[in-house]
């Protein structure tokens, strides 16, 4: 039985569960979860501490030094291999106090890289997530070697997955986050863990 299928499952077992594995183990478990798993991640770390801005990107980690998040949806589609992306993520000097990235993964090459920045809440919203992965804004200015160029999340396919959505972000342990896409006041009802790379 998967851990998340335990009827007395609380927050704190969930959190301390993964706080003691690495980052291949912890991807190990949740590259298999599927989305009644998933809900019932986002639901549980409503009692967590607020995620920060650190556990995107470290402290210590330098500016322009990009930090992967390895994601797994739970989008229905019927080609395993558009379940699993990432969320690369890095700290840019034109953006004080919020974290830049991109989607990387099978559709990229024709919906589109899928650009955000990641900022803290507004308080009307602090109740589905202390962090927003914000599909509305996209960064500027030079970005780190190797990535795509900037394209906006309304131009292209990109609409359809981007275009108009905000993923709300908990924090499950010290790697692991869960989001929940929603578009205004809609929830889309399709969460996505994320496991932070070493």
């Amino acid at each position: 039985m998967a851990l998340l299928d335990e009827s007395d499952l609380t927050y704190s077992k969930l959190r301390d569960h993964f706080d003691g594995l690495d980052a291949a183990g912890i991807w190990s478990e949740v590259e298999r979860y599927g989305k009644r798993q998933l809900v019932r991640m986002y639901d549980l770390a409503a009692e967590a501490e607020p995620i920060t801005v650190e556990h995107f990107v470290p402290s210590d980690v330098a500016d322009n030094t990009p930090v992967t998040h390895r994601g797994r949806n739970s989008i229905p589609v019927p080609i395993g291999a558009f379940r699993w992306f990432a969320k690369p993520m890095v700290r840019l000097p034109q953006h004080e106090g919020v974290v830049c990235g991109y989607n990387k993964g099978a559709t990229e090459g024709f919906i589109g890289p899928g650009f955000f920045i990641c900022r803290e809440s507004t308080d009307a919203n602090k109740d589905r997530g202390a962090w927003v992965v914000d599909y509305l804004k996209v960064p500027s200015g030079d970005m780190p070697s190797g990535w795509p160029a900037i394209k906006p999340n309304e131009q292209g396919l990109q609409r359809f997955v981007y275009g108009g959505t905000q993923d709300f972000m908990r924090k499950v342990s010290d790697r692991v986050s869960i989001g929940m896409p929603f578009r205004g006041d809609d929830c889309l009802g399709m969460p996505f863990v994320l496991v932070r790379g070493a």
